[in-house]
């Protein structure tokens, strides 16, 4: 609609709806709207709303408030209420996540399942080493209990289970633990996913590897004791890896700074503290991974 159609179509607003009292409705402006058509808009209002949508509409004008665009990651899914990395935990996060984040490792026969630590001891019944055992046999445990009785049997899921949990309403980001670049990308060629899903790794050739395999893959380097620096980051742009991502403690104003500058976004992990997510909210970071994905995005829409 054009800016005058805009003007006509609220005076018209206004003469109609001049019967009801404005005690009744509430204030009329451009990010505060009132739609109830029995309200009264008086002139004074309707400026307000005018001049602002003016602004915001200007090409030049930079005073407009705009949405924050902030990613909410469920860190190995809703962890903190569900057992991580099962499609319990991916199927918790719906509604509270544009990401679920899972952790990938390899069996001895060559199959991806979800898993973070290299031993199944943590969060199964099993004991062994990923690498060592078939998938078979970790198809046979339970990975729900340790988190309670109501989790009982849930099982140990493929990358493919839980790519197709989390599609389309949230992305996959895909933790490579192990595995080679082209058993990843079989996968997702096979689910026809390549561009709707992330790969994030602390294993730079990993990614770098991916990217040349299949350049249109979005891809995140994960760091964590190392502080920021230009060349760290100019060398993770000219690799052509699409973003970083680092442990938030080491993240300051100056670090999102240097990232942005760099063409690059800054995704921050793992982040509990509910102060923190909102202070790191404030320093612009992109994205935020978290246990608790419910709590930060109620702190998201307060903004």
């Amino acid at each position: 609609m054009m800016k005058r159609e805009l003007l006509i179509v609220g005076l018209l607003v206004c003469v109609m709806a001049a019967g009801t009292q404005a005690a009744d409705c509430g204030d009329w402006g451009y990010l505060e709207m009132d739609f109830d058509t029995n309200c009264y808009v008086d002139l004074a209002d309707f400026s307000k709303f005018a001049s602002q949508w003016l602004n915001c509409t200007h090409p030049l004008d930079g005073s407009c408030i705009e949405p924050l665009d902030v990613t909410i990651v469920a860190h190995k899914g809703y962890s903190a209420i569900t057992p991580e990395n099962t499609i319990a935990s991916c199927n918790a996060s719906r509604n509270y996540a544009g990401m679920v984040e899972f952790d990938v490792q390899t069996t001895d026969d060559e199959q991806l399942v979800l898993m973070h630590d290299a031993n199944v001891v943590r969060t199964t019944d099993g004991s062994g080493l990923v690498e060592d055992m078939l998938f078979s046999d970790i198809r046979k445990l339970d990975a729900g209990s340790w988190k309670g009785s109501e989790f009982e049997g849930e099982l140990v899921p493929t990358l493919n289970e839980a790519i197709l949990a989390t599609l389309p309403d949230m992305t996959p980001c895909i933790e490579r633990k192990t595995g080679t670049p082209q058993q990843y990308l079989d996968i997702l060629n096979t689910l026809r996913c390549t561009t709707d899903v992330v790969v994030i790794s602390f294993d730079k050739k990993f990614l770098t590897d991916l990217e040349g395999l299949d350049p249109n893959i979005v891809t995140g380097l994960l760091g964590t004791t190392d502080p920021l620096t230009t060349t760290i980051i100019e060398g993770i742009a000219n690799d052509g890896i699409d973003f970083i991502d680092w442990r938030h403690d080491k993240i300051r104003a100056i670090e999102v700074g240097m990232v942005h500058s760099a063409g690059l976004e800054l995704w921050v992990w793992t982040v509990n503290d509910m102060d923190r997510v909102q202070a790191l909210i404030d320093l612009g970071v992109d994205g935020i991974t978290t246990d608790n994905p419910e709590a930060a995005t109620q702190i998201l829409e307060q903004q």
